[in-house]
């Protein structure tokens, strides 16, 4: 994930999902409020680029394999949410 001034972009190495998705949440705890599907690159890279600033929003990768879907937070997030179960965009050490 990068903020880059009015953008964010996202970036998911996924060579074995059908689709990819990033889900963004306004908070630590509210419902999702996107699904954005990831565009497919080569060798099993995904990217997304939101023409927004999400500085402090919540995320996950939301990945499809087959008919299974499955939600993860990025393993190279700077920050967490609660319980580590959402990525925080900015990663500023700010709680969500």
């Amino acid at each position: 994930m990068s903020l880059r001034g009015r953008e964010t972009g996202f970036r998911l190495w996924a060579p074995t999902a059908w689709e990819a998705q990033v889900v963004l949440y306004p908070g630590g705890e509210e419902a999702a409020d996107r699904y954005l599907p990831m565009k497919r690159g080569l060798r099993g890279l995904r990217e997304l680029t939101v023409p927004e600033n999400l500085d402090g929003w919540c995320y996950t990768y939301r990945i499809r394999i087959g008919s299974q879907w499955d939600e993860a937070p990025d393993s190279y997030a700077k920050a967490v949410g609660i319980n580590g179960e959402r990525s925080v965009t900015g990663g500023n050490g700010r709680a969500a």
